[in-house]
């Protein structure tokens, strides 16, 4: 893992966007850097409908993979 050390750092940033929302796009910048993506993102799925919410998102997210 190219950034293990950075891990307890982020499940901590993690806890504290639970609790404060506003930093829901920096922690996401912070995981994405650290496994390497291109975008993050918390978002749910409804399995039924297959609607999808993103509430929080960085990076390039390509509306026709978020209808995959």
């Amino acid at each position: 893992m190219p950034h293990a050390e950075q891990i307890p750092s982020l499940i901590g940033d993690i806890y504290d966007a639970a609790l404060d929302p506003s930093r829901w796009t920096s922690v996401l910048q912070k995981t994405r850097d650290v496994v390497g993506g291109s975008a993050a993102a918390v978002f749910s799925k409804d399995a039924r409908s297959k609607s999808l919410n993103v509430y929080y998102h960085c990076g390039g997210m390509d509306h026709r993979y978020q209808q995959l």
